[in-house]
Formats: C-alpha cells, sequence, structure tokens
C-alpha cells in the first residue's frame, strides 16, 4: 500500500498531544510493516529547514528498517491559510501534494476536499459539544463549521478510547461501524526505563524545583481543570497547617482517611473498566466563587505546613490569567511553581520524579498523561469521568473533577500513605503494559487493509 499522512501536528515547535501521538504510532507502523510505501504531507511556506529537520528522525527509521518514506512538501501556502479557505473555496489537497496514495490519514480532526484514494480521519474527543465553554471560541467555530463535513469525506473515522467513540456516534450521528477504537500507546522504553536520582535533581534544578511535589502536566487551559486544583491544594496545606499531615511516606492507618468522597480506583474497578455514558457537565458556576466560600477552610500560604509543591507544566493555552490569579490570592506564589513548556527530554524524567501526577480534567477523549505517568510508576489522581476510568482502570486514585474537597481528600491521600503509593505505582506499570504503540499500530493496519478491500 501507499500510505500518506498528514505531517502538520509533527512538525509544530511546541508539539502537543496530537503530535506525540502521531508519532507514536507512525513510528510503530514504520518498524512493523516495511512492506508499504509512506510518505508525509506538510506545509513549509515558512521555516522549511526546521520544519522539515523534525521529521528527520523519520528518514532514519525509514533507512533502519529499510522502507520507501519521502516528504511532500507545500511552499508557496501556508497551511493555517489552507485551512481557512477550504471552508469557503473547494482547493483540492491533490493540487498542493500532486502524488496519488491508497491512504491519506489525518490525525487532527479533519479532512481538506479533492484527495485521491481513501481518506481517514482521527477524531480525538468531542469537547466542543460536551464542554463547550473549556473550548476556544476559534476552535469551535471551525470544528462546528467543517468537522461533520469531514467525518462525511472520510471513508474510517478513527478515535482513541469506546468513550469517544460513543460521543462521536452520539453528536455526529455517524454510523457505528465507520468509526474504530485505536487506543493510544506509550513508549515504554522512555517512561518505563531507568531514571537515575541524578537526572531528577538536574531536571528539577532546571525548572526551579526544590523537594517534593505534586505535578500536573499539559496546557493551562479551562478544560483541565487547574483552578480546582489549585484550590484543592491550598485546603490540603491549609489542613497540613492544622496538624492533619502525617508527612511523606507516612502510613495512614485504618479509619484515618480525611473522607469516604475519593473514589480510589484500587479493588474497585475492574482491569478492563469501560468508560461511563457521558453525563450532563454541572453548571459552570465560577470556580473561583466555589471554592473562596467559607465552609472551605482555606488558608495562605504563609500559614501551613511544610507539604509538596504543585508544580504546573505546560504551556499557556486560553483562559490562562484567572489561573495565576488566583495563585496570587491564595498567597501560594512559594508553592505553585509554573515550568511554561517542558522539552521533550525531560517530561519522563519530571514524571518519574514526582510524588504523585495529578490531572483531575472536566473531559478528555484518552488521557495521554496519565497513561505516561502510569508507565513511568508515578502514583495517580484522576478524574472518574470521561474516558480517564477507561485508561487509569484500578491503578489511580479518581475523583469528581466537580468536587475540591475530593480533590483535596485524594492529594492527602497521596501524601500521607506511602503503602498506597507504593500500590498505585506498581498496579500503574502493569495497567500502562496494556497500552502499546505496537498494538495500536497492528489495530490500525488492519483497519486500512480492510478499508482498501472495501468499495465503499
Amino acid at each position: 500500500m501507499n500510505i500518506a499522512f498528514d505531517a502538520q501536528p509533527m512538525i509544530e515547535s511546541q508539539k502537543t498531544g496530537v503530535g506525540f501521538c502521531e508519532a507514536g504510532i507512525i513510528k510503530a507502523l514504520l518498524r512493523m510493516y516495511n512492506d508499504n510505501d509512506y510518505s508525509f504531507d506538510f506545509f513549509c511556506f515558512r521555516n522549511e529547514e526546521e520544519k522539515t529537520g523534525r521529521l528527520m528522525p523519520f528518514s532514519e527509521y525509514a533507512k533502519t528498517f529499510g522502507l520507501n518514506l519521502s516528504f511532500n512538501k507545500c511552499k508557496w501556502l501556508p497551511g493555517s491559510l489552507y485551512r481557512i479557505l477550504w471552508s469557503f473555496f473547494q482547493i483540492p489537497y491533490r493540487v498542493l501534494f500532486r502524488r496519488e496514495a491508497d491512504i491519506t490519514h489525518f490525525f487532527n480532526y479533519l479532512v481538506p476536499p479533492g484527495l485521491s484514494g481513501k481518506k481517514v480521519c482521527t477524531v480525538h474527543d468531542m469537547a466542543y459539544k460536551a464542554y463547550p465553554k473549556t473550548v476556544r471560541l476559534k476552535t469551535k467555530a471551525v470544528l462546528n463549521t467543517a468537522l461533520k463535513r469531514s467525518c462525511k469525506r472520510s471513508d474510517l473515522i478513527v478515535t482513541v478510547s469506546e468513550f469517544s467513540k460513543k460521543e462521536i456516534i452520539k453528536y455526529l450521528k455517524v454510523a457505528e461501524e465507520k468509526v474504530v477504537v485505536v487506543p493510544n500507546g506509550v513508549d515504554s522504553t522512555l517512561f518505563g526505563g531507568e531514571i537515575d536520582q541524578r537526572s531528577i535533581e538536574k531536571v528539577k534544578e532546571k525548572y526551579g524545583i526544590e523537594g517534593d511535589y505534586f505535578l500536573y502536566l499539559g496546557t493551562l487551559e479551562p478544560r483541565k481543570n487547574i483552578e480546582r486544583l489549585i484550590e484543592a491544594y491550598s485546603l490540603l496545606i491549609s489542613t497540613l497547617g492544622e496538624g492533619a499531615g502525617a508527612g511523606v511516606g507516612a502510613d495512614v492507618g485504618e479509619g484515618a482517611e480525611m473522607g469516604t468522597g475519593v473514589g480510589t480506583a484500587v479493588a474497585n474497578r475492574s482491569e478492563q473498566a469501560s468508560a461511563p455514558e457521558h453525563a450532563s457537565a454541572p453548571e459552570q458556576v465560577s470556580v473561583s466563587e466555589q471554592v473562596l466560600s467559607p465552609d472551605l477552610g482555606y488558608r495562605t500560604g504563609a500559614e501551613h505546613a511544610s507539604a509538596p509543591k504543585l508544580v504546573l507544566a505546560g504551556r499557556k493555552g486560553w483562559l490562562y490569567n484567572s489561573i495565576f490569579d488566583l495563585v496570587s490570592r491564595l498567597n501560594l506564589a512559594n508553592d505553585v511553581i509554573f515550568t511554561g513548556y517542558v522539552d521533550d527530554e525531560d517530561v519522563a524524567v519530571l514524571m518519574r520524579g514526582a510524588l504523585s501526577f495529578v490531572f483531575p480534567s472536566l473531559y478528555e477523549g484518552f488521557g495521554m498523561p496519565v497513561l505516561e505517568a502510569m508507565a513511568c510508576g508515578t502514583p495517580v489522581l484522576t478524574s472518574n469521568t470521561s474516558s480517564l476510568p477507561e485508561v487509569a482502570g484500578d491503578a489511580a486514585i479518581l475523583v469528581d473533577p466537580f468536587s475540591v474537597r475530593e480533590i483535596s481528600e485524594g492529594l492527602a491521600k497521596l501524601y500521607n500513605d506511602g503503602r498506597l503509593r507504593a500500590e498505585l505505582s506498581k498496579k500503574g506499570r502493569e495497567r500502562a503494559k496494556l497500552f502499546s504503540w505496537e498494538h495500536s499500530a497492528e489495530i490500525l493496519m488492519k483497519a486500512y487493509e480492510k478499508l482498501t478491500r472495501s468499495d465503499v
């Protein structure tokens, strides 16, 4: 087969999850199926050398595994402009990338007009429909205008979880047989390999981190629920200021739990837990209004006992100013660390060094950071909604992402209970083994082969 990939998500200077996931599965395809011809399509109106350089590791793969990989560049039109134009003018994609492919796969939701061969698109989630207030206006406008049309153009829709498949069918009204689930994988060598303490300390120094820390890693944007996480952290250190903290590594005995609200996944979910049906989102009340109410009893940062830092790692997305304002208002500037975008080579090290990885997102199509943290052996706290229970299984503490108190109680368990952390670390590593890029590539290749055999 001649298989073409839209490589645009992989050449961005600050790759997002879409780019990392595309790279992971393509590397596996190249390793496993070297009897196909592959090509990368991408726009390079500016910075051609830099963008091409980001794809050179794939050329090395091609040489190593003895396969044919070509780059198809469009140098005369910016990709961002083309995506705007095709909504109004049906500029054929084949005019920009003059080649014939049996299959062209687009990993970032949208399929342009005018392609030869079979067309595949990956739709990662339905956040713009399920949680519209957490999605940029520009993104909503583009998806509302173009996604249904793209799905009609597509011969196959790939998504990353059973939860997302249900959401796509629900919101886009596509036929179930047109949607195939190809779960994301994890690079076991990168995230599951040995990382020494010296490397961890070096990366901590690079990002200004001292001592123990809870880690969030992802874009700073409303859907990630960072404000509630900050408020839960503030509540935790307030409790520690009252003498409730037992210290990192201590064990909390039976009956000493902070509450029963936290849905610890250990022993109450099956290994193959499926995602729940998506419930209606609660009314979007201002987080600050919720968490600064008197009954939660916050203290300022200056009043708490020693506690792990809260490290918020990732690039700024949108509507992030309120996150920084909240840290300032709660006097947590010395306790909450913003690292900015984390270099690719530092991600696994930063995860491995954390006391716990915390990811109470409101809505995910998959939840790659959760899988990567589990592969590192880092205990995880995440949400009990959307696709996250499907990924985490029984290997994480699951909480209601709309409950500040419940998130805080989960943090307290991870802070106080060394035995629980050890148990979650072990379970997380085992859980992560179920998600390999090789397995994902096998599912995708079977879908490609079936598609080329069909007349649809």
